[in-house]
């Protein structure tokens, strides 16, 4: 396939590491305290939640990279694994 993407485990571990590292734990949030019409504070009151939303989607992001880096880490054990088992079954056939 021309699209694959290929990197050696090193790589693709030092790929994940910088991954996860670039991951936020939290993203700032300030809303506005007052609003100056009826349509502003309906906005406002809707948005009340957010700051708590935004807390819980950071350590649900934080929560996910460290799954998908022990998940390439596995990945990259298996590949290595199956790499080393079928050139010693070329060199063992040949």
């Amino acid at each position: 396939m021309s699209d694959e993407v290929h990197l050696e485990g090193a790589d693709l571990a030092s790929a994940m590491a910088a991954w996860r590292a670039g991951v936020p734990s939290a993203v700032a949030y300030e809303l506005p305290t007052s609003a100056e019409d009826a349509a502003s504070a309906g906005v406002l009151a809707a948005m009340a939640d957010w700051p708590q939303q935004h807390s819980l989607m950071a350590t649900h992001r934080a929560t996910a990279a460290s799954q998908l880096h022990t998940a390439t880490n596995a990945t990259t054990g298996i590949l290595t694994a199956a790499d080393d088992e079928g050139a010693a079954q070329i060199t063992k056939e040949a």
